[in-house]
């Protein structure tokens, strides 16, 4: 279902809601006024959410945003019920206005939590394709290489300890992988040259780098 045809479809179940609210109340009070009001704001948010929200996406508590205001629907349409009739308007508004004040905080802080996951989510997303990229460039090189080669256990070793370190990164270890790389393609001229002391000397140096990489992570607490 379409977004058009869910709104048109939940406007319509709305006006036949008000049809039926109108026919059977007897008198508009004051209290009557201000209940519908709050029943019409809280009907209002949750098509909006059925319709915009992403209804997929689970957040804190495991609760999607339409539970919340569903939820919240169903205890505004008690609550209007209760004091719909009431003699006392201030009461009907006061007790109406907080629980709309404690539904728009928890929305606030449902909507806080799930962009806050969806940033580390992404993040870490990035880390692990900046990561998995060191390691597929360093494979590369190594494919290049006949078994035969000498020079194969030396580079193999090194991307073991390059491959090793953890696949989670961090703004700290930015600068090494990013060394890393161009030590990376230092090797892989120095294969296509056959230059076996520059392989040497690489493989050592990207070996200093990953062990450099994974004290500096170590050292950080991990959540």
């Amino acid at each position: 279902m379409n977004k058009t045809i869910k709104a048109c479809a939940l406007t319509f179940l709305l006006i036949c809601v008000n049809v039926g609210i109108f026919l059977l109340t007897d008198e508009l009070t004051t209290s009557f006024w201000i209940s519908y009001s709050f029943f019409m704001l809280a009907a209002i948010a949750n098509i909006f959410v059925f319709t915009l929200g992403n209804l997929g996406e689970k957040v804190i508590f495991n609760a999607p945003y339409y539970i919340t205001s569903f939820f919240y629907l169903i205890v505004e349409s008690v609550i209007a019920a209760l004091f719909g009739g009431s003699d006392n308007p201030k009461a009907a508004f006061a007790v109406q206005l907080l629980i709309f004040a404690i539904y728009v905080i928890a929305f606030v802080v449902i909507f806080t939590t799930n962009n806050a996951t969806k940033a580390q989510q992404e993040k870490r997303g990035r880390d692990i394709q900046n990561f998995k990229f060191i390691q597929n460039k360093f494979k590369a090189v190594i494919e290049k290489l006949d078994y035969s080669d000498a020079s194969r256990e030396i580079i193999r070793h090194a991307y073991d300890s390059v491959a090793s370190g953890q696949v989670k990164s961090d703004a700290s270890v930015f600068d090494i992988e990013q060394r890393m790389l161009d030590y990376i393609d230092m090797l892989d001229t120095a294969v296509e040259e056959k230059n076996a002391e520059k392989i040497s000397t690489v493989c050592a140096e990207l070996e200093r780098l990953a062990a450099d990489r994974k004290l500096k992570l170590s050292a950080k607490p991990q959540f």
